[in-house]
């Protein structure tokens, strides 16, 4: 998975949607995407997203920006 998105987020949980968003737009988690936390910390955090393909990993960073996630 050559492709990833980097979504930051305030406390210890990231956006409770986005699983759920991925697995029924995207599908299954490990074969079509995976994720991985990349900061341990108690105000902010940070998850990495990986896709198969860039337009996948584009439209799932902006529909980030549309939820008003916080994402670089």
């Amino acid at each position: 998975m050559e492709h990833r998105v980097f979504v930051h987020y305030k406390g210890l949980t990231g956006p409770m949607w986005i699983d759920t968003y991925l697995r029924e737009n995207v599908g299954e988690f490990g074969k079509h995407w995976w994720s991985q936390c990349v900061t341990d910390a108690w105000d902010s955090n940070t998850n990495c997203y990986y896709f198969e393909d860039s337009h996948t990993a584009q439209k799932f960073e902006m529909i980030c920006k549309l939820r008003d996630s916080d994402v670089v």
